[in-house]
Formats: C-alpha cells, structure tokens, sequence
C-alpha cells in the first residue's frame, strides 16, 4: 500500500546512542574489572520507554535530532541532540510534554513524534484504544512549552506519524483494540483539522501488527504487517 508524504531523515539507534556520548557516565563493572562509559541520554527512561510498534521516537530538522520517550508514569518526555553551532555535540533539557492517561499501568501510550517544515513539533501519545491525544510544541524549534490539542480519533493504537511534502501530516496506526482496522487520518493547519478516517488493512476477524516507513522518493509511505489469526483452541477462539 502506497501514501504520499515527505523525505523525512530518521535517526538509527546507533546513531543516537554514539551521540549521547555527551551524558554518558563512567562506572566501575566489578572488582577487577575497567571503568566503563555508559552511553545513555536520559536518567528516567520507563522499563518501555519506547514500543516497537510505534514510530518513530527521534526526528532530525535543522541540525537538530529530537527525541521522545516514556518517562517517570510514562508520561511523554521530549529532548534534542545538537548537530551544529556552538552547542554541537550536546543535548538539550529534557521536558515533559503532557501527562499520559494510561499512567504507569499500560506502556502501550509511547509517544510518536514528527517535526513540520516549519519546525513545530507534535508528539502524538498515550492511547490504548482510547483517544488519540497530542501536543505540540508552542513555538517552532523550541521544547520548553506544549500546546494541548484535540484528540485525533476516538479509539486509536500504535501511532505512526509521517510528514507530507505539503507540510501535512498522515498519522496511521490501529482503530482500536486486538482485531481492530489500521486506518489513517491526515492533518492540516498545524495539526487543527483532521480529514476523514480512512481504512488501511482491515483483516477482521483476524488482527495484525504493522509498522510505517517513508518511501525513498520522499512521496510515499510503506506499511508491512504479520497477521495474527484467530485460532479454536478447544471450542473458544483465542487472539
């Protein structure tokens, strides 16, 4: 299935885990053993700080890298890697970006980030079936302050965002809960009008996991999924 959007630079996890150099910390592995440098960029990561269904948790825009987690009560946390300037090879503050709902009971809440052309930032958070909630960020290329906008859709799950060559942007993840539909939405107007839901796989009564990437040509979206059939098992159906 193909979905127009824009070239985005996604940053690998090695990448972030080289930069984080800059809050690292030495400590000693055991009696006889070396120093050791920890890489890490953050103190507070939740034991899921991130989901492998959602993405994606770093952005590059304008020589900055920015990245989101699940912190203490997984509530969304949002830092930035500098590239370039008199700040290079540092990390910014980290801030809070809102309070998730599902608190430290549920880690499916990890946050999704995007960053427009005009360099706001939205990090879309904290839904398990439940509305799709997000803030973004009050002023272009800055963290320290959070809009609270309308939730995007009434039920979603795993949250996928992407970035439109027209400054868009398509948020694709699951309608709701185990068999629920992968269906897309695509703002417009700094995130403030959402179009209409649009289905994207829908193999009811069977569920299916997907994952979103952008295209190489910087116009499309990619969306892999396995399916997960219903199988009887003595009589009941089971996910």
């Amino acid at each position: 299935m193909w979905y127009r959007t824009n070239r985005v630079i996604f940053v690998g996890l090695a990448l972030l885990m080289g930069a984080a150099e800059a809050r690292g910390q030495y400590i000693f592995a055991g009696q006889g053993a070396r120093w050791v440098h920890t890489l890490h960029f953050a103190e507070d990561g939740a034991i899921s700080a991130i989901h492998g269904l959602i993405s994606p948790q770093a952005w590059y825009h304008n020589g900055r890298t920015y990245v989101a987690y699940q912190g203490e009560m997984n509530a969304p946390r949002v830092t930035y890697y500098e590239h370039k300037g008199e700040h290079s090879g540092q990390w910014g503050p980290i801030v809070t970006a809102g309070e998730n709902p599902l608190g430290d009971g549920d880690t499916h809440g990890a946050p999704s980030m995007v960053v427009d052309k005009q360099g706001y930032i939205y990090v879309f958070f904290g839904s398990h079936g439940g509305k799709q909630i997000y803030k973004r960020s009050k002023q272009p290329n800055d963290i320290s302050e959070w809009l609270s906008m309308p939730p995007v859709s009434g039920g979603m799950t795993y949250p996928c965002s992407s970035l439109l060559a027209d400054n868009s942007i398509v948020l694709i993840g699951r309608a709701g809960a185990h068999v629920s539909p992968w269906v897309e939405r695509v703002g417009t107007n700094l995130g403030k009008t959402w179009g209409p839901t649009r289905s994207v796989a829908d193999f009811r009564p069977n569920g299916i996991y997907g994952t979103v990437k952008p295209g190489v040509d910087g116009k499309t979206l990619h969306f892999t999924f396995s399916l997960t059939q219903r199988v009887n098992i003595q009589g009941r159906a089971t996910d």
